[in-house]
């Protein structure tokens, strides 16, 4: 769990996203990892339906996040 934090900005408005969860499992952490893998990460909500394929610097930046 993240610590409670002000995200509010100075004209009063905050993000509506703070934080996204994945569990992942060994082999999802290897896969993830490796540089032949296209992640893709998208939204079905019917107001904002979005697909973004991830760079390799954002995948591999978000690999740190793994504990092992």
């Amino acid at each position: 769990p993240e610590d409670d934090a002000e995200r509010t900005s100075a004209d009063g408005k905050t993000s509506s996203v703070h934080f996204f969860h994945f569990p992942f499992n060994k082999a999802q952490k290897v896969a993830f990892r490796n540089p032949d893998t296209q992640v893709i990460l998208g939204s079905d909500h019917p107001e904002y339906a979005h697909m973004s394929v991830l760079s390799r610097e954002t995948i591999e930046e978000l690999s740190r996040d793994f504990s092992n």
